[in-house]
């Protein structure tokens, strides 16, 4: 058999390896899913928190419109009574209504002519009638 062949003194190549590539790094990935989970989360809060304010505004509106009902319907319900009192303030206040009630309730009579006294008053009256 032949002697080794060796060759001192002399040094190994050096070998250029390429950069590694900054994408296929998992370390990012892990942190671009934590990104895109985030932004996820936020904009599931976002649409829950608009929700729930669409919500409560709905109720509110849903409220006012029952009290508007109910307003409304008291104000006829007043209406009416007022119309009702007036009625019969009018009927009241009718002279005719007033002698048959002074006549049949007080027994009173129309005065003889004997009883009518006349009295000249000036031109302005001491009447006063509300403003």
């Amino acid at each position: 058999m032949g002697a080794p062949n060796y060759q001192y003194n002399s040094t190994a190549k050096e070998l250029n390896y390429p950069p590694p590539n900054k994408q296929s790094r998992p370390p990012k990935k892990r942190q671009s899913n934590r990104v895109v989970y985030a932004v996820f989360l936020g904009c599931v809060l976002t649409i829950f928190i608009c929700a729930c304010i669409y919500m409560y505004a709905s109720v509110q509106f849903s409220i006012k419109q029952t009290e508007l009902r109910n307003l409304n319907t008291k104000v006829q319900q007043l209406e009416s009574s007022i119309n009702t009192v007036e009625a019969n303030i009018i009927s009241k206040l009718d002279l005719a209504n007033i002698k048959q009630q002074a006549i049949q309730e007080l027994g009173m009579s129309e005065p003889l002519p004997h009883q009518i006294i006349y009295i000249n008053l000036p031109e302005e009256s001491y009447v006063t009638y509300g403003k």
